[in-house]
């Protein structure tokens, strides 16, 4: 592991840590993620907050949907949103007789 990565994940835990600390004393350890993950099991109400890991698990639905993507269909997509905005621009200022486009 490199350094970065270290103090990356340092950083990651201490943010964890400190944004429990608004809570009460007795209950700090329930709002943290590594706490969450560590009682995780199939048994219904096992974890009494879970917040942690809901938003745990729509970070990785979201980049696991991002990285599922056609890479080759979105460049095409986004070349031709580029081109319809540029010709879009372009009309709009040849109709007004304004060329801001040059």
């Amino acid at each position: 592991m490199r350094r970065s990565d270290t103090t990356s994940k340092r950083n990651e835990e201490s943010a964890d840590y400190e944004s429990a600390q608004r809570y009460p004393h007795d209950s700090q350890l329930k709002y943290q993620l590594i706490y969450q993950l560590s009682r995780l099991t199939r048994q219904r109400g096992a974890i009494t907050h879970d917040d942690r890991l809901d938003a745990l698990s729509m970070a990785v639905a979201y980049w696991t949907e991002q990285m599922a993507q056609d890479v080759d269909k979105r460049i095409v997509d986004r070349k031709e949103d580029l081109l319809k905005e540029e010709l879009d621009r372009f009309l709009g200022n040849f109709n007004n007789n304004n060329p801001k486009w040059m």
